[in-house]
């Protein structure tokens, strides 16, 4: 977290100016916001689990850099690069999670996984139904159990 120290790393970076602060402050945001615009097509043609690893090396490798960095321009620079190695979450989670429930290819194991699924599924209902009962529905994670 860097908005509690930003005084602090403003101070040991030699930066004055407001504007830098901010810029070192709101950069990862930034980066979080631009990297599912990249990351996204990558993971279709490169595939989810290497860009997920890379991406994820990526935010390890540059945050551990921030900690190193002795300029405000290096600061900026791996927080950027940090904040694009972590949006690879919001890119890459959703289609991972959406071949994991509806993407099998394989027609016999469609069949296998709709018996499965619809096991579940009464099993939640009736989760569903206790919790109704109990008005703990907000608790219990309405919001999963709506949409099965």
């Amino acid at each position: 977290m860097v908005a509690p120290a930003l005084g602090v790393m403003a101070r040991d970076l030699h930066v004055s100016d407001p504007l830098v602060q901010s810029m070192i402050l709101s950069v990862f945001v930034l980066a979080f916001a631009i990297g599912p615009l990249i990351l996204a097509p990558c993971s279709e043609v490169y595939g989810r689990i290497p860009v997920l690893q890379v991406a994820n090396l990526l935010f390890l490798a540059f945050n551990i850099g921030c900690g190193f960095a002795n300029s405000a321009g290096l600061m900026v620079a791996f927080r950027f690069i940090a904040g694009l190695g972590g949006s690879a979450s919001l890119a890459v989670s959703p289609p991972c999670a959406w071949k994991t429930w509806n993407g099998l290819t394989d027609p016999w194991m469609r069949f296998v996984d709709w018996r499965r699924r619809s096991r579940r599924r009464l099993a939640c209902r009736g989760a569903w139904k206790v919790t109704e009962h109990l008005h703990c529905r907000p608790i219990a994670g309405s919001g999963v159990w709506s949409h099965w």
